[in-house]
């Protein structure tokens, strides 16, 4: 749970016209150089509070970026397995034009990807991309000529047969986090085995600085003290995956022979086992260091906090145990951060360690290179970017003695709250030419501060 105190500059709830029954919620937690940005996801429980605190964790997550930019997010209440999704997903979007077209980009998420968007915003909507404003503010800000076709090749480029860059930069940079907060050969965990967490594997494992020790995903999980062969599971997949047209198989139970399930101790999730009880389970399944969430959010409840503090005091070595993300807002209550590094487990803003994918999308605006040479600066760039924010917050926090997690907030807020603000408009004329065009739409909401004013920093 994120903790922002300022509410939203703007929020627009929808209800498609076509009885689906689909609801969403288009939320911009705030302007940064006139735009702002997010992912588009879709579940069925979504609600207009989880929108809402992505929102302000994407303002948190482009303050590392190079120019600066706003936060936002949108996401919809639907089955994403349903035949439908694709039509309410394009249908979504087009009520929403009017921002896509000038100040919000968006990007995919969970259930959604680049690719698809890409292609509704092109065929229905008339726009380039959906990221055309990113593009324009770094042409604005930068003099870098507008690039959207190049950056579009950029984010869908092959990394390996495992995956393409926009499937597993966020994995490399929990993995560098997990590097660099953890200052020797660490055992971790990886909670999901979707495109962030196998990547984390795959990139802990190839550049050899942590044993993956165990690895879990909706259907169960595996462990062992000795490590997990990551690639071997990823080998079995890409198999799988090229048997089903191309489509990611989910689940770990798929991908093991009976000799793995030995060696991995297969331990299947049970009927009537809650959420917390199962991934309680697993935490205590094996001795590690690290804990990295990689599935959905909300996840780290007190009995999972519990549990994480006595995987710290089963530790053969007193030193930190650590929690490190690749899901967005893994707390499911506002003290969990404090209340773990009090009992010696530190954790990582997850707005901080799963930055990969914002960071693409920003340096795909801006590279001039592709192929090899653009993958090699995008990840030299991610590294360098996560490599200053960690130094500087924990020497901060040092000096202060207190907990690096408040340090990496108080640090971001500080260039959140920009005490001249270039511009200031009342919501109504940001809305007036949405509302032109708003045909389809059944329900708009937005709010303002407590002036009826938005800044537009």
């Amino acid at each position: 749970m994120a903790r922002n105190v300022i509410k939203p500059i703007l929020t627009v709830e929808w209800h498609d016209p076509e009885n689906s029954g689909a609801v969403g919620w288009l939320v911009i937690d705030r302007f940064v150089n006139g735009v702002a940005g997010g992912g588009v996801f879709m579940h069925t429980h979504v609600i207009k509070d989880e929108v809402q605190d992505l929102a302000y964790t994407m303002s948190l997550k482009n303050t590392l970026q190079t120019p600066m930019i706003g936060g936002g997010n949108a996401g919809i209440r639907y089955r994403p397995t349903d035949k439908s999704a694709r039509e309410v997903l394009g249908r979504f979007l087009q009520a929403m034009r009017p921002f896509i077209k000038d100040n919000l980009f968006l990007h995919g998420d969970l259930n959604t990807n680049n690719a698809t968007l890409l292609e509704l915003v092109q065929k229905d909507l008339g726009i380039a991309s959906p990221m055309y404003s990113l593009a324009r503010v770094i042409h604005e800000q930068l003099g870098i000529e507008t690039q959207i076709q190049e950056m579009h090749q950029r984010i869908l480029t092959p990394y390996n047969e495992y995956f393409k860059l926009d499937e597993g930069i966020t994995g490399f940079s929990v993995a560098e986090c997990v590097k660099l907060m953890a200052e020797y050969t660490p055992k971790v965990l990886i909670q999901g085995f979707g495109h962030v967490g196998s990547s984390l594997g795959y990139f802990l494992e190839s550049h050899h600085s942590s044993s993956v020790v165990g690895i879990s995903d909706y259907d169960g999980y595996i462990y062992n003290k000795d490590g997990i062969e990551v690639e071997e599971l990823l080998k079995i997949r890409q198999k799988l995956k090229a048997r089903h047209g191309g489509h990611l198989i989910a689940g770990l139970s798929h991908l093991l022979s009976e000799k793995l399930r030995k060696k991995y101790h297969w331990t299947p999730r049970t009927e009537y086992q809650s959420d917390e009880g199962y991934l309680s389970s697993f935490i205590q399944s094996v001795d590690s260091d690290v804990f990295c969430p990689c599935a959905t959010r909300y996840q780290i409840t007190s009995t999972v906090s519990q549990a994480l503090i006595a995987a710290h005091q089963k530790q053969s070595q007193q030193r930190p145990y650590f929690v490190i993300s690749g899901a967005n807002n893994v707390f499911a209550y506002p003290h969990a951060p404090e209340e773990l590094f009090k009992a010696g487990v530190i954790s990582l803003p997850e707005w901080v360690s799963n930055c990969g994918n914002s960071l693409l999308f920003v340096e795909a605006a801006k590279s001039k290179n592709a192929g090899e040479a653009w993958m090699r600066e995008l990840f030299f760039s991610v590294r360098e970017r996560l490599h200053q924010a960690i130094l500087e917050t924990q020497l901060s926090s040092r000096k202060k003695e207190e907990n690096v997690f408040n340090t990496f907030y108080e640090l971001a807020e500080k260039k959140l709250i920009i005490p001249q603000a270039k511009e200031i408009f009342r919501a109504d004329e940001f809305l007036k030419q949405w509302k032109s065009e708003k045909a389809n739409v059944a329900v708009i909401k937005h709010s303002q501060d407590q002036t009826g004013k938005i800044p537009l920093i």
